[in-house]
């Protein structure tokens, strides 16, 4: 059977089997979810906040650490990976967070230690990082988009390549880190933070994943 793309704005990577997937649900998995219901989230998504019309999400929605995640893990030792999330960072961009991260429904994200790949903010600049057990690969990534922007990466052949809003912006050769991973969006636990330190807000976010 033809093996299809998985495409997002900026690029392709030959990832899941789509059609084989369908049949074996073993070999491969699909999420998909534009937050017009937050059931697939943790209640630290507010749906449709305030200053958003239907499809968006604020989170996290209270003054702490806590970040949104998916109820659901999406990946676990990946073959490959495709991820985007569409969404914007607080205006100082300090302590947002953004990706796939080895960490509880409902859990905290620090980025000095939760395994996963993801992006972050600090001092209004963006970062991606792949932490795993043995230690972290950070790449400098400008300053962080305060309007709505697609977030993502591809991983393949142990080799991250990283987008922002559909441009490359570089690469981090490192194996997938080990672990069950969720989607986690909004604040780290770097500091006690109001939501205007956050990754404010997201419009929907994709994730495939060849198992």
């Amino acid at each position: 059977m033809a093996q299809g793309l998985v495409t997002y704005k900026g690029g392709a990577v030959k990832a899941s089997e789509w059609m084989n997937a369908a049949a074996n649900p073993a070999s491969a998995i699909h999420f998909f979810d534009d937050v017009f219901g937050t059931g697939a989230f943790t209640n630290a998504t507010a749906e449709n906040g305030a200053g958003f019309v239907g499809g968006h999400a604020t989170t996290p929605n209270a003054a702490n650490g806590n970040t949104t995640t998916s109820t659901a893990i999406l990946a676990k030792d990946p073959t490959s990976l495709a991820f985007a999330c569409k969404g914007r960072h607080a205006a100082n961009a300090a302590d947002g967070v953004v990706g796939l991260a080895a960490v509880a429904a409902g859990g905290a994200v620090a980025p000095a230690s939760a395994v996963g790949a993801y992006f972050t903010t600090s001092g209004g600049n963006l970062t991606f990082q792949v932490r795993d057990a043995a230690g972290v690969e950070t790449l400098a990534l400008g300053a962080a988009p305060t309007v709505d922007a697609e977030h993502g990466f591809v991983y393949q052949n142990g080799k991250f390549m990283v987008y922002v809003d559909g441009a490359l912006k570089g690469e981090v050769d490192r194996a997938f880190p080990t672990g069950d991973m969720r989607f986690v969006a909004g604040k780290t636990i770097t500091t006690v933070q109001s939501t205007q330190t956050s990754f404010k807000s997201f419009d929907y976010v994709m994730c495939s994943v060849e198992r």
